[in-house]
């Protein structure tokens, strides 16, 4: 499930996570490193009352 969020949300032309256009194979690492971040520690889970998991694990 984690890849097709990661296409839909990271990669797409007018994703938050990109600010320019992707030229190089850093630009895309970057932009990774940043979705993974919001993924495990940002976004909103339904299963953990609409709580962050950093948040839910305290």
């Amino acid at each position: 499930m984690a890849i097709g969020l990661y296409r839909t949300e990271c990669a797409r032309k007018d994703s938050p996570f990109r600010s320019a256009p992707i030229t190089a194979v850093a630009d895309l690492e970057a932009i990774t490193l940043a979705w993974v971040h919001w993924y495990n520690n940002t976004r909103l889970m339904h299963r953990l009352g609409f709580r962050p998991p950093a948040e839910a694990e305290y």
